[in-house]
């Protein structure tokens, strides 16, 4: 039976003057739109188990988004360590990174605010330890929607020596709002040297 049958059946018993309800017990379970005692009509239980399957579906899509945000974000950080080590290596010079909030607008390029915000590569040729335009080697802005970035010990700002070594040894911790056992850690050595660690990070 479909539903529109269902409904028509429905439909004239109410016209004819007689319920559905003083029709056999017998009978009544041969009719998918009848409610019996036994329980949901068929055409009841389709539409729950539907509604079931796509909100299983969402909750899925929904973590596996959270995860590929997080994976995505953390190679882009451990990109650009990486680079800024490669940098103060061939130019013989520091190179340094911080977390910038004003990574994008050259008007205003400072070191300050959180990794998640955005972050600087820079070779600081005056030594002044502060990013200029034309010291910008490479800049990124604010990560993906719900994820934020932890550094240990609240490290904003890393240097490279002209010799390759890290002024910090740093584990950075990525987490999504919307699915806390998706973090992931990458780790810099002082030797310069940058791993993303395997496996996943409960941030709850």
């Amino acid at each position: 039976f479909t539903l529109q049958r269902c409904l028509l059946i429905m439909k004239a018993s109410n016209q004819f003057g007689f319920s559905l309800h003083h029709v056999s017990a017998r009978r009544a379970r041969r009719l998918p739109c009848v409610r019996t005692n036994a329980g949901f009509t068929l055409v009841e239980l389709a539409i729950v188990i539907t509604i079931l399957a796509i909100a299983m579906a969402m909750a899925a899509g929904n973590v596996n988004t959270a995860r590929a945000q997080v994976l995505n974000d953390a190679r882009k950080l451990k990109s650009s360590l990486a680079y800024a080590r490669s940098e103060s290596l061939n130019r013989t010079r520091n190179v340094v990174v911080c977390a910038s909030a004003t990574a994008m607008d050259d008007a205003s390029l400072k070191c300050a605010g959180a990794w998640q915000q955005g972050w600087l590569v820079f070779v600081d040729e005056d030594g002044d330890g502060s990013p200029s335009g034309g010291e910008v080697l490479r800049r990124h802005g604010a990560l993906s929607n719900n994820v934020s970035v932890t550094a240990g010990g609240g490290v904003s700002n890393i240097e490279f020596s002209f010799r390759g070594f890290s002024d910090s040894a740093v584990e950075f911790s990525f987490c999504s709002a919307a699915d806390p056992t998706a973090g992931r850690t990458i780790s810099l050595a002082s030797s310069g040297r940058v791993m993303k660690q395997p496996g996943t990070v409960d941030c709850s």
